[in-house]
């Protein structure tokens, strides 16, 4: 339900639809800059409990996430065990984002712009054709990767990567 509402808000607010529904830009006027989250926690007080919830649940298990991998991470490269290395590696991992949030409040959003530019593109746009251009096109012996699940070839291929780098050259250009 929550992705729904979410979906929905952000679909009206790029559509300069926003203000159908008693979604209204934030400083009502039509096609403005719109704050999807804000209007959407207009409608009601639920609707506002709800969004923090989702917020914070989003943000909590990101972080969970990111605790676990990076203390795994720290364990096996400073070879300690989990009883010995837990007080050396908990500070490693919790203090120096702390740090940087405190010190650049604003680096968290430029990160996150950073990741969702390159990052994504880079791991679902060009990674993928280059790894399926590698099986596909390489003189070794058949394997089942070999099979072609998606047609189109060397051209779609082709096209599929051109378009991500141009979307990163475009971004990283600021065109």
């Amino acid at each position: 339900a929550m992705f729904m509402l979410w979906t929905g808000t952000i679909l009206l607010a790029s559509s300069g639809l926003a203000d159908m529904d008693g979604l209204a830009a934030v400083d009502g006027t039509l096609g403005a800059d719109i704050d999807p989250l804000a209007a959407l926690r207009s409608t009601s007080a639920t609707n506002a409990l709800l969004i923090d919830a989702f917020s914070l649940l989003a943000v909590s298990t990101s972080y969970i996430g990111f605790v676990l991998g990076l203390k795994e991470f720290l364990l096996e490269a400073l070879d300690m065990t989990e009883e010995r290395g837990r007080v050396i590696v908990y500070p490693l991992v919790l203090f120096p984002p702390l740090a940087a949030a405190l010190a650049f409040p604003s680096l968290f959003y430029a990160a996150l712009e950073f990741a969702g530019t390159y990052g994504v593109l880079s791991l679902f746009g060009i990674i993928p054709v280059l790894m399926t251009w590698s099986e596909r096109y390489s003189e070794d012996e058949v394997t089942l990767t070999k099979l072609r699940l998606v047609p189109g070839g060397k051209v779609v291929l082709t096209m599929l990567g051109v378009t991500s780098v141009g979307i990163i050259a475009d971004q990283a250009l600021g065109l």
